[in-house]
């Protein structure tokens, strides 16, 4: 693949949760539920990759585009609505330093 056709394939994904996201308060239905779930974790992983300054797999393609929080408000605004919840905040993913190799 080109650099381009990566760069497409890459953000494809995120364009279309975020499409989906709209305006809706939920993914599936009217309650909270799994797909809410693996949103926010994706999400959650994004800003642990942003925060670190690991790379993200479009900057190999695209070092200019911007995080995903300004790339998709539909997304930020989903993320910031559930990111408060008791549950969300008891399981949020976490970067932690490795004390020794693992094989």
């Amino acid at each position: 693949m080109d650099g381009r056709t990566d760069q497409v394939a890459t953000h494809g994904g995120l364009t279309d949760i975020n499409r989906q996201a709209g305006d809706r308060e939920f993914f599936v239905g009217d309650h909270f539920g799994l797909a809410d779930i693996a949103v926010i974790a994706l999400l959650g992983m994004q800003d642990i990759v942003i925060n670190t300054g690991m790379i993200t797999a479009w900057q190999n393609f695209a070092p200019d585009m911007d995080d995903w929080n300004v790339l998709y408000p539909n997304l930020k605004r989903f993320d910031a609505h559930h990111r408060d919840r008791p549950s969300v905040k008891q399981t949020a993913p976490f970067m932690f330093d490795l004390a020794e190799k693992i094989v």
